[in-house]
């Protein structure tokens, strides 16, 4: 399941972390990732960035406030970019509180939030230039009292007159590989 991370009455963009808790713990897809040296380039409707082959656009959508496009990994991380006009772009502080508020209330009866989410400054490259983002890392306690380890990135990037909030979602035990991934789509991204 899929929804938002916009206040949208259309709740179809942030990935429901019950399914990503049971595709961490009962299929065996880490080994499975093997992230693709081979890069995909998107280009549509003036948003461009590269990824791994192997990640897929599952949706791009839109309308006259906020344009979505979703992109998913074989791992089952989750990928978000959410393009403003400028005027009209929420604060980095806003969208994460947004997006925790959502991924809490997406998780299933039986499982919880541990503590609070611990935060740093985190730096990446988009198109040559240094940008500073927010990094979160949360436990979640799931089916069986297993403890999953979650990691979200947050960037804001500005380009013309269009600001893009671009945000990760997978498990610690994924992060080698979905980080790369996730540093491709931020370093190549492009919105006119």
């Amino acid at each position: 399941m899929i929804t938002s991370h916009s206040s949208r009455t259309n709740n179809s963009w942030l990935f429901a972390p019950s399914s990503l808790i049971l595709a961490n713990y009962y299929l065996p897809l880490n080994g499975a990732l093997g992230l693709s040296r081979v890069l995909s380039m998107y280009k549509h409707n003036g948003v461009c960035f590269e990824s791994p082959e192997t990640w897929e656009v599952v949706e791009d959508d839109g309308d006259a406030i906020i344009r979505a496009i979703t992109v998913e990994c074989p791992n089952n991380g989750y990928y978000s970019i959410d393009i403003y006009n400028s005027n009209q772009a929420p604060s980095i502080d806003s969208y994460i509180e947004s997006s925790m508020k959502h991924f809490i209330q997406e998780l299933p009866f039986v499982c919880s939030l541990i503590g609070i989410p611990s935060r740093k400054i985190e730096k990446a490259t988009n198109q040559n230039v240094e940008i500073e983002g927010i990094q979160l890392k949360f436990t979640v306690r799931s089916f069986f009292f297993l403890k999953i380890e979650y990691i979200n990135s947050y960037f804001r990037v500005i380009s013309d007159k269009k600001i893009s909030l671009i945000s990760s979602q997978y498990s610690s035990d994924v992060a080698i590989e979905s980080g790369e991934g996730f540093n491709k789509i931020l370093a190549s991204y492009s919105a006119v």
